[in-house]
C-alpha cells in the first residue's frame, strides 16, 4: 500500500488497480472509499483499529452518493382516543351516538340493532352505551346489537365521561370519527386524535457511518430497533 502525508493526514491507496480503493487517516483507521476494477466506487465507510463499516454506493451514481438512507430513532406505537362526555343530566329518547359510522340510539326497551338501555341516571344510561361497544353486560337488556365494535373500545365511566379507544394502535386511528345528537354529550372532537405508527429504529454499531442525501451520520453506541439517540447528525463546514 502506499502513502502520500500532508500534515497528520496520510492517504492510502491500495495500488491493486488502475483506480485504487483509498483510505484517508492511518493505514487501520480513517475515512475510507473502495472502488472496483473499473473505477466505480463501490463503498465509503469508516474504519476503527481495522474494523470496517461501510454503506454501499450505487454505481449507476456519481460519487459520493450512496444509496443509504438517514437513520431514524425508535418511535412508539400509539392508540388513538377520543373522549365522550355528559352534562350528567339524562339523554333523551332517540338520541343517537355515531362511533366511526355505528349508530347507538338511547331508548326505553332495546330491541333492534344499536339499542342502547335509556335508564333514570345519566351515567348508568352511558355506561350501557360502554357495554354494547365493548358487548359486555348483559346483550338484550342493557343494549341490543350483535357485536363489539369493530374498530373502537370503550373504557368506564369516570367523572361522566367514557374514554374511546382505537381498537388497532398507529396514526390510522385519527380518522376514526365520532358524533352525537344528544344535547348532554359532548365528544372531545370530530375524530380521533394521537395515533402514533411504529417506527423501527436503524440499527448500528458504534463507529459505523451512513451518509445519505449529502449527510454524513455516526452510530455512538450499539443501536438497536429499539434505540433512540444512538445516531448522531455530523456538523460540517466550509473548508
Amino acid at each position: 500500500m502506499s502513502a502520500l502525508q500532508s500534515g497528520n493526514t496520510e492517504i492510502f491507496a491500495d495500488g491493486s488497480a488502475a483506480w485504487p480503493s483509498v483510505q484517508i487517516g492511518r493505514p487501520d483507521t480513517g475515512f475510507f472509499v473502495k472502488r472496483d476494477a473499473n473505477g466505480v466506487p463501490t463503498s465509503i465507510g469508516v474504519s476503527i483499529a481495522g474494523a470496517e463499516a461501510a454503506g454501499a454506493l450505487d454505481a449507476s451514481q456519481t460519487f459520493g452518493a450512496p444509496t443509504a438512507t438517514a437513520p431514524v430513532d425508535y418511535v412508539a406505537e400509539v392508540a388513538a382516543t377520543n373522549t365522550l362526555s355528559s352534562s350528567n343530566v339524562q339523554v333523551t329518547a332517540n338520541d343517537t351516538v355515531t362511533v366511526n359510522g355505528k349508530v347507538y340510539t338511547f331508548v326505553a326497551s332495546p330491541a333492534i340493532e344499536g339499542d342502547v338501555h335509556l335508564v333514570t341516571n345519566a351515567d348508568t344510561s352511558l355506561g350501557n352505551l360502554v357495554k354494547a361497544i365493548n358487548l359486555t353486560g348483559s346483550a338484550g337488556v342493557d343494549y341490543f346489537v350483535a357485536a363489539a365494535h369493530p374498530t373502537v373500545s370503550a373504557g368506564a365511566v369516570a367523572s361522566h365521561a367514557t374514554t374511546l379507544t382505537a381498537r388497532t394502535a398507529g396514526a390510522a386511528g385519527n380518522s376514526l370519527t365520532l358524533a352525537v345528537s344528544a344535547v348532554t354529550l359532548t365528544p372531545g372532537g370530530a375524530t380521533f386524535s394521537g395515533g402514533v405508527t411504529l417506527v423501527n429504529g436503524t440499527t448500528g454499531v458504534a463507529g459505523q457511518l451512513i451518509v445519505a442525501s449529502g449527510v454524513a451520520y455516526v452510530c455512538l453506541s450499539t443501536a438497536t430497533i429499539t434505540s433512540t439517540g444512538a445516531w448522531k447528525k455530523i456538523s460540517t463546514a466550509s473548508l
